[in-house]
């Protein structure tokens, strides 16, 4: 198995955590990020991992301490932008409903909602921003996403409140977005999800907080073709029929249960599922016991015993 670790990984933190989990089984040499077993390739966390000829791929989303792993590509070519997905997600029924809990936890996103200075309930549409630098940024180049932003701006004025990345600790950023916002009377700061009832409809390039506006019925848009753009502009909205809440759910279900780890898993574990997914035919082959739901279950009920 070759697991590449690579320069461009998405969260400092993964690394950390790799070494105490993933990295003791497969990674020899850190600063090369890669080491040679038998067995299929797996790349994380890379623009360029279709190029390098990997087998599977490797990020991190939609949920606290979890990554996702993929047969098909990297974004736009993932597997949950697959024709047939919609299909399977229809069919699909969880284990176990994990929504309610996962919301009260607060682990809904993989990012800590809120900032230095949360706004009051806001009544509106919202823009939730993105790190500049981020892959699926790049791959449409910054000044289309900044487009975006201004475009939304430009349509929504008053009504639009741009939600700060929790990330974004660049004050130039910061800057621009409220330099472009002024323009139109629009309302740039940080905000949590503790009151989201004001909220009309979520507008993002491609981020995975819509995940966190799908688990309370939040409408959403995507303006690029990336991870979950056909999820949300082809399945939530279905001609034109209005976003559908209960599909909402059951997408975000089949997230947690049929698409998304735990990043804890064991060395061992993680060669166990390495090699269903490299011998499966099936587009999402994860078993329940190694999904993100069923870890999740797992820990809830433990904290509470």
């Amino acid at each position: 198995m070759l697991l590449n670790l690579g320069a461009k990984c998405g969260l400092p933190a993964f690394r950390e955590k790799a070494m105490d989990t993933v990295l003791p089984g497969f990674y020899g040499d850190l600063s090369r990020g890669s080491c040679s077993l038998k067995g299929p390739r797996v790349v994380f966390g890379q623009r360029e991992a279709e190029e390098l000829g990997a087998d599977m791929f490797m990020e991190t989303g939609f949920f606290r301490d979890a990554v996702w792993l993929d047969k098909m590509g990297m974004y736009a070519k993932q597997s949950l932008n697959s024709s047939s997905l919609p299909a399977i997600i229809d069919n699909f029924s969880p284990p176990d409903d994990i929504i309610a809990i996962v919301v009260d936890s607060d682990v809904s996103s993989k990012y800590e909602q809120g900032g230095v200075a949360p706004i009051e309930p806001w009544n509106g549409y919202v823009f939730a921003s993105q790190v500049p630098h981020d892959m699926q940024i790049q791959l449409y180049g910054e000044e289309y996403y900044w487009r975006r932003m201004e475009k939304c701006c430009e349509i929504l004025k008053d009504k639009l409140f741009i939600k700060i990345h929790p990330k974004i600790k660049d004050t130039e950023v910061i800057a621009r977005m409220r330099d472009i916002a002024g323009k139109y009377g629009s309302t740039v700061g940080w905000c949590d999800m503790s009151d989201t009832s004001g909220w009309k409809e979520v507008l993002c390039f491609n981020s995975g907080f819509v995940v966190d506006c799908w688990m309370r019925g939040i409408p959403t848009h995507t303006f690029s073709n990336g991870s979950l753009y056909a999820l949300n502009e082809r399945y939530l909205f279905r001609g034109l029929d209005p976003f559908s809440a209960p599909r909402a759910r059951k997408v975000v279900n089949f997230l947690m249960w049929r698409y998304c780890l735990p990043l804890g898993l064991t060395a061992e574990q993680w060669e166990e599922v390495f090699n269903i997914y490299h011998a499966s035919d099936e587009l999402f082959p994860l078993p329940v016991e190694y999904s993100w739901g069923y870890w999740f279950k797992k820990r809830y009920l433990e904290r509470l015993r």
